[in-house]
């Protein structure tokens, strides 16, 4: 299933969303750039695109654990770090 929302980051200033029957674009500034990690992703994607659970399942099959494990230990008491860590334990 597609997800209904998806966001890009442009270089470009200010925000802009398209909105197309039933699916939603958001195009974001530079300044909202997560960072180059699949945590930082993950976390932008949770923010803004409001992510199905069978989209992060995926996700999380198709990435070393590893690397969600040290993004949650870089951050144990962020919200999203522990959001992550909740959805990557079923």
């Amino acid at each position: 299933m597609p997800n209904f929302h998806r966001s890009y980051v442009a270089t470009s200033w200010g925000r802009k969303q398209n909105v197309k029957g039933n699916h939603v674009e958001d195009i974001f500034s530079s300044h909202y750039w997560p960072g180059d990690t699949i945590g930082d992703h993950l976390v932008f994607a949770l923010k803004y695109d409001g992510v199905r659970l069978s989209s992060l399942k995926i996700i999380f099959e198709s990435i070393s654990e590893n690397e969600i494990t040290e993004y949650i230990k870089s951050n144990p008491t962020g919200k999203y770090a522990r959001r992550i860590w909740f959805f990557m334990s079923f």
